[in-house]
């Protein structure tokens, strides 16, 4: 496979990778300085695709098969693209990240940029951002880190075919060495899913990443990888829920975009799409989310690492309940707007760790889908065991459980204890104790109340008022009951509070003794509204 030695470079404005093959007639560059995003994929690499052809994924990319991911489609569908791109709406571009691009692009490297200047990839470098906008609505993201890899996924309103491309990050902008180029066939949605996993790819390190066709290419993504297994770095990474698209602009996430984050935990209700039933419309409300503003930007920015609550299916659906047909959609719906890294032997399960060396263990948590209430269960006994022992031999400093509906004890005043861990007491109870007897550094942290606090999950007699829980957001969303808590709560239990939309940022540092965990509440503005530092 072709690494960073032997590919072409990269300027600020113009991808040339002719020695590799891809810059050839009517292929776009990717160029600019924005980065963030991802992308998934979970088959090998075809040339030829079914409309709704399963993610593709790449674990090893040999030669012939690098060349054959790069081949360019031909004038005749490049000029239907154009076509095509030129009948969407058009959009004043309102990334925040491409405000640089009223500059005049940079001198041509070779004779090979200057031959490709007069093909209609020239409309997108670098003035007509609003072409850009509306040939990949949702920007590119990028999910599930791992030390080789991630997932990459973005819409493309086009019909050309579609090329994924990673390339070294050279700096803020773009400089640096091709170091894949793979296919990445949509479906009928115009969805594309790329999984890579590459030992091209090197642990820990900043990676650009961009989706291009003949007709011109995405916004430019940047993700980093995992460390390696035993590495301990200093990760620092945001969180957020809740985002209700009446409630928008989604200006926390535009704040979350510019602070290099190594990655962003969405812990549910990252759409609302209450009422819907069938895929189309799914589909309609995470479109209305993903293609704003804030979301688009967040998304280039960093990787994401996903769950869902209610909303993404129906208020407080119940799994007992729910029709099959709706039920399948909405998951449908979620695994093509998020980026997760989908388990094959159980495509539609949600729960998963995400590693980060010795430093930092992720347990994203499925709280919605496997609820029984007339059983007490609120996680299945599979779920269950598998969380406790993760935990278990989990040999990170610290222990992240992504939980969408805080495991938090609230005050007897503060209504919904349905549909909270607190009505399904002996499941709460195992795996808190499981935790208090034996897992040093756990940390809970979750969404849905709309409001960001800093609590211990028991009041100051319960058995388990040592292990904390720090709430995210809301992205934009409100709660007027907040009130009840600030009025009869426990302030032995319940630390600080805000109805102030915000993300929390994370920073994991394993280095000090002892190690320290510190979460940081950052409103609209960016302003810091809170601070907590915890140590183990």
């Amino acid at each position: 496979m072709s690494g960073p030695d032997d590919a072409s470079t990269v300027d600020r404005r113009t991808f040339l990778a002719g020695a590799a093959g891809l810059l050839v007639a009517g292929v776009a560059g990717c160029g600019d300085n924005a980065t963030q995003a991802p992308v998934d994929n979970d088959a090998d690499v075809s040339d030829t695709a079914d409309a709704d052809a399963p993610d593709a994924d790449i674990d090893t990319l040999g030669d012939a098969a690098m060349d054959a991911a790069m081949d360019a489609t031909d004038s005749t569908e490049q000029a239907d693209t154009v076509a095509a791109l030129d009948s969407a709406p058009a959009d004043a571009g309102s990334d925040a990240m491409d405000a640089d691009t009223a500059e005049a692009p940079d001198t041509a490297v070779s004779d090979a940029a200057e031959a490709d200047t007069a093909t209609p990839a020239d409309r997108f470098e670098p003035g007509d951002w609003a072409l850009i906008e509306a040939a990949f609505p949702y920007a590119v993201q990028s999910g599930d880190p791992r030390p080789d890899g991630a997932v990459f996924i973005t819409r493309f309103t086009g019909t050309a075919a579609l090329t994924l491309s990673v390339f070294v990050a050279d700096g803020p902008g773009l400089g640096g060495p091709l170091v894949l180029a793979v296919n990445a066939p949509t479906n009928a949605h115009g969805m594309a899913r790329v999984r890579i996993a590459s030992l091209e790819l090197t642990p820990w390190t900043v990676y650009h990443y961009c989706f291009t066709s003949s007709a011109g290419r995405s916004v430019i993504g940047r993700f980093r990888t995992a460390p390696a297994p035993a590495d301990s770095p200093v990760v620092t990474f945001g969180g957020a829920s809740c985002a209700r698209y009446l409630f928008r602009p989604f200006d926390v996430l535009s704040r979350a975009s510019e602070s290099s984050l190594d990655f962003f935990v969405f812990a549910g209700d990252t759409t609302y799409a209450d009422g819907s039933e069938t895929l189309a419309a799914y589909r309609d409300r995470w479109g209305e989310n993903l293609g704003e503003a804030g979301f688009r930007e967040l998304f280039r920015s960093t990787s994401t690492v996903a769950t869902w609550d209610d909303h993404e299916v129906e208020n407080d659906w119940d799994p007992t309940t729910i029709s099959a047909t709706k039920r399948e959609a909405a998951t449908e719906a979620f695994f093509e707007h998020m980026a997760v890294d989908r388990n094959p032997a159980e495509p539609n399960q949600i729960y998963r760790t995400v590693s980060y060396g010795q430093t930092l263990d992720v347990f994203v948590l499925d709280c919605r889908s496997e609820r029984i209430r007339t059983q007490s269960q609120y996680l299945s006994p599979d779920q269950l065991a598998w969380l406790k022992s993760e935990l278990s031999a989990s040999q990170a400093t610290f222990k992240v459980i992504v939980n969408s509906v805080p495991i938090t004890a609230w005050p007897p005043l503060y209504l919904g204890k349905a549909d909270r861990w607190e009505s399904h007491d002996a499941q709460r109870n195992e795996l808190l104790g499981h935790i208090e007897q034996s897992v040093p550094g756990v940390i809970w942290i979750a969404g849905d109340f709309h409001f960001g606090a800093h609590v211990h999950v028991d009041p100051p007699n319960g058995a388990f008022h040592a292990q904390r829980e720090l709430l995210m957001g809301p992205i934009a969303h409100v709660n007027p009951a907040l009130g009840i808590i600030q009025l009869t709560g426990d302030p032995a239990q319940f630390l600080w509070t805000s109805a102030e939309r915000n993300y929390v940022r994370f920073t994991a540092d394993p280095n000090p003794s002892p190690p320290t965990f510190t979460a940081e509440w950052i409103g609209t503005t960016g302003q810091v509204l809170h601070t907590a530092t915890l140590t183990i």
